[in-house]
């Protein structure tokens, strides 16, 4: 059975399942060279798809939010599925590149 990480947004979208099992990496940034736009963005890169999805969060959280997503996908173990804990961060606009 898969797992999932739930994102919840303030764009259109509301809240994004994201494959657990299909996640390759996570990192700050928009995934375009070395980490740009660390500050602002987060990007989920997934395993054997060429798209990946970028995040737009408050200005100077992006690092905070790939490492709650990066936590996200080692609680519950076992389960299916666990809340990117955000905090203070919001998330704003979610782009799939």
């Amino acid at each position: 059975m898969a797992k999932f990480i739930e994102i919840s947004t303030t764009d259109a979208a509301g809240t994004f399942l994201v494959n657990a099992d299909q996640i390759l990496n996570v990192s700050a940034g928009d995934g375009v060279g070395q980490g740009a736009d660390a500050a602002t963005k987060a990007t989920i890169f997934q395993n054997g798809i060429t798209s990946h999805i970028v995040f737009q969060c408050s200005t100077g959280t992006g690092t905070a939010l790939a490492k709650a997503i990066q936590s996200a996908l080692t609680a519950n173990p076992g389960g299916i599925k666990s809340k990117v804990q955000l905090g203070s961060i919001v998330i704003d606009d979610v782009t799939i590149v």
